[in-house]
């Protein structure tokens, strides 16, 4: 799927703020991978500390939304559930 150009709902211009947007998210996950240790042993009381964490979004993409000038629910959805095929087509 490709972005749409401008917001279905309310026509605001979303195609310029694309690829910003996924740049700045790649980088934020690669930080985040780079900053977690996989080889370290948690404890059973770590492990249930840690579990409810693992649903909250690290990447703050509302954040990168903000920034952007999106506050529009109907346009951070355009955001928020792409599928970038590009690469596919």
């Amino acid at each position: 799927m490709i972005i749409p150009i401008k917001c279905v709902t309310c026509g605001k211009t979303l195609a310029d703020k694309w690829d910003w947007y996924d740049e700045e998210v790649q980088k934020k996950k690669k930080m985040i991978e780079e900053g977690t240790d996989k080889s370290k042993k948690l404890t059973k009381k770590e492990e249930a500390i840690q579990e409810p964490l693992q649903y909250f979004d690290k990447i703050k993409t509302g954040d990168l939304l903000d920034k952007l000038g999106l506050t529009r629910y109907c346009c951070r959805r355009h955001f928020l559930g792409h599928v970038d095929m590009m690469q596919v087509i």
